[in-house]
């Protein structure tokens, strides 16, 4: 079964991007998140979290945020960006 989902353009476009470089398709990403997320493997255990009818995975891993490195990882993938592609 096919299914279509709703994506925001660019961030699309830089994903594609940046799996590509891996060898994979973003939608073997997805595909590949949901059934991990469903058979319930550890390493997402708690990044889902279920907001009244909704689901998000928003903010779950700032518990390991580094205070130190929050400033360069704010602009990190912008920097990396523009140093492999060019203009950004």
């Amino acid at each position: 079964m096919n299914a279509t989902i709703s994506i925001n353009r660019e961030l699309k476009e830089r994903a594609e991007m940046f799996f590509e470089n891996y060898g994979i398709s973003l939608s073997d990403v997805i595909t590949n998140f949901i059934d991990r997320i469903i058979d319930n493997d550890n390493r997402y255990t708690g990044v889902v979290s279920r907001r009244e009818s909704n689901v998000s995975a928003f903010g779950s891993l700032s518990k390991y945020a580094n205070a130190e490195l929050k400033e360069k990882e704010n602009d990190a993938w912008e920097v990396y960006a523009r140093e492999k592609y060019g203009t950004y």
